[in-house]
């Protein structure tokens, strides 16, 4: 069963994943369009899983908005 467990772990850390980007997009939905793009670029020169995650969830929101992605 060691196929399960890992389909069943890696599956565990995307909603972990997806949960984390909508946290913080539910925080950059307050955002003006010039922030969010503000921030998106600010997050580009730092590298890590928040900054990922981050990133991801700015894209959403403007995706959301209308914008193609930054």
């Amino acid at each position: 069963m060691g196929f399960m467990d890992a389909l069943g772990s890696g599956l565990g850390k995307m909603a972990a994943l997806a949960q984390e980007v909508q946290t913080y997009k539910m925080e950059y939905e307050t955002m003006s369009d010039n922030d969010l793009k503000r921030e998106y670029n600010a997050l580009l020169h730092k590298s890590g899983v928040e900054e990922r995650n981050r990133r991801a969830a700015i894209q959403s929101v403007l995706s959301d908005r209308g914008y193609s992605a930054p």
